[in-house]
């Protein structure tokens, strides 16, 4: 199975210790057997489409994009506010060294 590149140097380690997995403990509440068996039909098939088609059954991708555009949205908001407080805190140090003026 082809994956992404190794790191070079951040979590190369983890990522060598999960290149090495081989199994994976499953539910064993039968959720996960209709996928299983769509994705070996798709595999049988030998066409590249189907198998994506499957996969795409089982991994539901415009719901990981929504998720991770909202992490983004979240992510920038916390830049731009930790960047004011910065600011203003920066502007308070000044006052309090006697530097600058509290703006109101």
């Amino acid at each position: 199975m082809l994956t992404d590149a190794p790191p070079r140097n951040a979590n190369r380690d983890r990522f060598l210790e999960s290149d090495r997995i081989r199994t994976l403990d499953l539910p064993q509440d039968g959720r996960l057997l209709p996928f299983a068996k769509s994705i070996e039909l798709a595999v049988a098939d030998g066409t590249t489409a189907a198998v994506r088609r499957a996969c795409a059954d089982f991994v539901d991708l415009d719901e990981i994009e929504k998720e991770l555009k909202k992490a983004g949205t979240a992510i920038d908001k916390a830049k731009t506010a930790t960047a004011n407080y910065r600011t203003r805190l920066a502007g308070l140090c000044d006052v309090a060294n006697g530097r600058g003026t509290i703006d109101r």
